[in-house]
């Protein structure tokens, strides 16, 4: 098991602060069948403190076709103001980034490709998961039971390959926090006594069984300005 239970779970935060950038990281399925591997998408932020820490906001996974999955991951980019897809091109890369270029020419594109094998790319990510500097914002159950039941040996994990990727980019790269001043924060989360109570999962991201969240509206009326979700009673 390269992450536990517990260091996701410890370190959940309800909201997360002002972020310096955003990435999407997207590892695309080779195939669509009703058999196929998902396409991994999910969506990840960093702060601008020293040394920096990120923010798992979003998981957009799902299965279907090219043009489904590449709508998806183009709505990320865009609905979280993100600076850049982060696309595995191991296996159909070429066809992946033409797909998205199909659908938007300028869409900023960075290509990843795994010279190492899954548990090498992860075990660093892990170790910054142990350390405390990585967060899920809100409940990403489908995303979190992956993480901590995947074994090597194991069919690939399309989610946990999004999110080393983008953490990746984000914490490894010598990057840091560049991109610019903080942006807004997430909307917060409905929490009880300091942890996240009562939540569902639609569609991958953390939302109230009794209320879920519409378009470019927040939990309770708050309402999204850049991208973001802001509070707004």
């Amino acid at each position: 098991m390269l992450f536990t239970p517990t260091w996701i779970e410890s370190f959940r935060l309800v909201t997360a602060p002002p972020l310096a950038r955003v990435v999407v990281g997207v590892d695309p399925a080779a195939s669509s069948g009703s058999d196929s591997a998902e396409t991994g998408i999910v969506v990840a932020g960093i702060d601008a403190q020293t040394p920096p820490h990120a923010y798992v906001l979003h998981d957009a996974s799902l299965r279907g076709t090219p043009d489904r999955w590449a709508r998806a991951a183009l709505h990320a980019l865009e609905h979280w103001d993100a600076s850049r897809l982060i696309v595995e091109t191991n296996q159909g890369g070429d066809m992946a980034i033409h797909t998205l270029r199909t659908l938007n020419p300028s869409a900023p594109i960075k290509r990843a490709h795994a010279a190492r094998g899954k548990v090498l790319r992860a075990e660093p990510i892990a170790a910054l998961y142990e350390q405390g500097r990585v967060h899920h914002v809100g409940m990403l159950a489908t995303l979190e039971t992956q993480m901590v039941g995947w074994m090597p040996g194991m069919p690939s994990p399309d989610r946990l390959d999004a999110l080393v990727w983008a953490l990746s980019d984000l914490l490894l790269t010598g990057k840091g926090a560049a991109g610019g001043a903080p942006r807004g924060a997430c909307a917060p989360l409905a929490a009880r006594g300091g942890r996240v109570s009562s939540w569902g999962e639609t569609g991958g991201s953390a939302v109230r069984k009794d209320r879920s969240m519409g378009p470019k509206t927040g939990f309770g009326g708050g309402r999204f300005r850049g991208g973001r979700a802001h509070w707004a009673p």
